[in-house]
């Protein structure tokens, strides 16, 4: 009696320790997919927001405008601005 008691015992903790085992490296084995899949999910967010910023970019970027025709006032100044340019230079001489 006392040698089956004995034996059931040690096959009840022999089972415990395969369970253990086995599940424990099952756990790991999800926690790796599940971090690999959370990745993915990452890579394909940053995949997707560089797409709508590029996509913001090109379609609804503001219309380009004509360059407009210098005006007399436009063209005086930028004469003033080369003369002043071309005076601080020979001052800095």
């Amino acid at each position: 009696m006392r040698s089956i008691h004995l034996h059931l015992a040690s096959v009840v903790v022999l089972l415990a320790i395969c369970f253990t085992i086995f599940t424990s490296g099952y756990q790991i084995a999800v926690r790796d997919a599940l971090y690999q899949n959370d990745v993915q999910q990452l890579e394909s967010l940053v995949r997707e927001k560089r797409q709508m910023e590029t996509f913001e970019d090109n379609e609804f970027s503001a219309p380009q405008q004509a360059p407009e025709e210098s005006g007399f006032w436009d063209r005086v100044i930028s004469v003033a601005l080369k003369l002043f340019s071309k005076f601080v230079e020979w001052l800095n001489t």
